[in-house]
């Protein structure tokens, strides 16, 4: 049996290094949309929570993605959320 040659990769934030990995990586990017419904559903029923921290810790980020939304993440930064909000602001 042959070893493969190709990874695939499965990160539903990575949409924001997607010009990074093709650049650094020379990958072949794929961006599939789930429904939105779906997605916060999925986060919903797991009870997952995604920590808004890891993009405030990012200033670079911020500045060039998120400049009109910074002070919104800070709000879900300082207080918890329901997934369904959280998933409403991803």
């Amino acid at each position: 049996m042959c070893a493969p040659t190709q990874a695939l990769i499965k990160d539903p934030i990575a949409l924001l290094s997607a010009g990074w990995l093709l650049t650094y990586f020379n990958l072949h990017v794929i961006c599939l949309i789930r429904n939105p419904l779906a997605f916060a559903g999925s986060l919903k029923h797991a009870n997952w929570h995604f920590d808004f921290r890891y993009l405030q810790q990012q200033p670079q980020v911020m500045h060039a993605y998120f400049p009109t939304w910074a002070e919104t993440i800070q709000r879900f930064c300082d207080a918890p959320r329901d997934p369904i909000d959280q998933a409403c602001l991803l």
